[in-house]
């Protein structure tokens, strides 16, 4: 049997886990520099375990390699989030090939239920389940199956809210999209109902996070020509760029401008 090196956990990896543990394989967690099991935004600079070739790494990395130096030592990579990485720039038709659970059901040989259809289109395009562009996921059941995940007594309520939040944020203009910079919300406690309510009615939304050195952007729900927009002209005109990153069939982008900036 394979061994599998997983790494932050959400829900997409919950599942991973719990059917490479039915059917027989070796499940190791990444972990971060603490000692700990690797958090999902340091999945990237995991210091154990050692790599050995025969391993599956799913979504992390050893910081002394590089993805492309993981699989020329003979292990294989399982992701969707990088340029290179199997699932990377696939477009929401293919969102169960292309995510990361989709992967490996395909290594080990297992077809998707329902449930993990959604699972897999709410990580990988959650923009598109919601608008019914995910084949085999259909708009009324995805938007019950993601109203049952936030184990809240009135989870419609709570994302009408915040959309109206959404709306009445301050607009930026990158390009000719007219996008809600909503850092405020995302700073408070209505952060966790953010992603469903820009998605579920398709609002085009900015969060600004400081930084030690700079801020990081990050964009949501733009069209495939707003998100070349902002990576090759809206962020250059910030300021000094120090990394970007960016996916147009998932419909984000974001990215580290170095400086000082009012928040």
């Amino acid at each position: 049997m394979t061994t599998y090196v997983l790494g932050g956990m959400d829900t997409e990896m919950g599942e991973i886990e719990q059917l490479l543990k039915v059917f027989g394989h070796t499940v190791v967690h990444a972990i971060g520099a603490n000692g700990d099991r690797v958090l999902r935004r340091k999945a990237l600079e995991c210091s154990g375990p050692r790599p050995v070739p025969g391993q599956v790494w799913v979504e992390c990395c050893h910081q002394d390699y590089s993805k492309e130096e993981l699989l020329s030592i003979g292990v294989d990579i399982v992701d969707h989030h990088e340029v290179g990485d199997p699932g990377y720039a696939r477009p929401p038709a293919e969102y169960w090939e292309a995510s990361s659970l989709g992967q490996v059901c395909a290594q080990i040989g297992v077809s998707p239920s329902k449930r993990q259809r959604f699972i897999a289109a709410a990580d990988h395009c959650l923009l598109s389940a919601y608008q019914g562009e995910c084949p085999e996921v259909l708009q009324e059941e995805f938007t019950e199956f993601r109203m049952d995940f936030f184990h809240h007594s009135n989870p419609m309520e709570e994302i009408l809210r915040v959309r109206n939040r959404i709306i009445a944020s301050p607009i930026v203009n990158i390009g000719e999209a007219k996008v809600s910079d909503v850092s405020k919300i995302f700073n408070s406690r209505d952060s966790k109902w953010l992603s469903d309510a820009g998605c579920m009615f398709g609002l085009k939304t900015m969060t600004r996070i400081p930084k030690k050195y700079g801020v990081r952007i990050f964009v949501s729900n733009l069209e495939s020509q707003e998100i070349e927009y902002f990576l090759d002209h809206y962020i250059v005109d910030l300021g000094k760029v120090l990394n970007k990153y960016g996916d147009e069939q998932r419909r984000f982008a974001g990215a580290m401008i170095g400086g000082k900036f009012d928040h």
